[in-house]
C-alpha cells in the first residue's frame, strides 16, 4: 500500500473572510442570548410565585455580560435573601434569655428564576435552530 502525500494552505484572504463571517455569526449569537437573557429577567420579575412587599428582590433582578471566555449572558437576583425565596429555607426561632435556636418548621421553595430560565429555554433553541437553518440554506 502506498501512502498518500497532501499539503493545505490557507491565504490570508481566507483567513479575513473567515473571521468576518465568524464575528457576525458571533455578534447574531450574542444578540440572540441577550435577548433571551432580558426575556428571563422579565419573566422572573413578573413572577406570581412570591410576594415582595417592598420590592427589593425584584428590583434586584438585573442582567450582565458574562467576563468568561464564551461570553453570553447572566441573570442574577442580587437581594440578600433571593435563595430563600428561590429554595425555601427551615424556620427557626431564637429564644432571647437562652440564645437557643430551634427548628419550628420549613419555608417552602418560591421558585422564581427557574422557571423564568425554563420558560426561555424553549423559545432559544427554536431561535438557534432557525439561524442554523438560515445558515444551512
Amino acid at each position: 500500500m502506498g501512502l498518500i502525500k497532501t499539503s493545505a494552505s490557507v491565504s490570508p484572504d481566507l483567513d479575513s473572510a473567515f473571521a468576518a463571517a465568524l464575528q457576525t455569526i458571533t455578534g447574531d449569537v450574542d444578540a440572540v442570548l441577550y435577548e433571551t437573557a432580558m426575556e428571563v429577567g422579565f419573566e422572573a420579575r413578573r413572577s406570581s410565585e412570591f410576594q415582595d412587599k417592598t420590592g427589593k428582590l425584584r428590583g434586584k433582578i438585573k442582567l450582565k455580560r458574562s467576563r468568561y471566555e464564551n461570553g453570553g449572558w447572566i441573570v442574577t437576583a442580587r437581594s440578600p435573601h433571593a435563595h430563600l425565596v428561590e429554595f425555601g429555607h427551615l424556620l427557626v426561632l431564637k429564644n432571647r434569655k437562652t440564645g437557643l435556636v430551634k427548628v419550628v418548621g420549613h419555608v417552602p421553595a418560591h421558585p422564581f428564576m427557574r422557571p423564568a430560565l425554563d420558560s426561555a429555554r424553549s423559545r432559544l433553541i427554536a431561535k438557534l435552530q432557525a439561524m442554523k437553518g438560515a445558515a444551512n440554506g
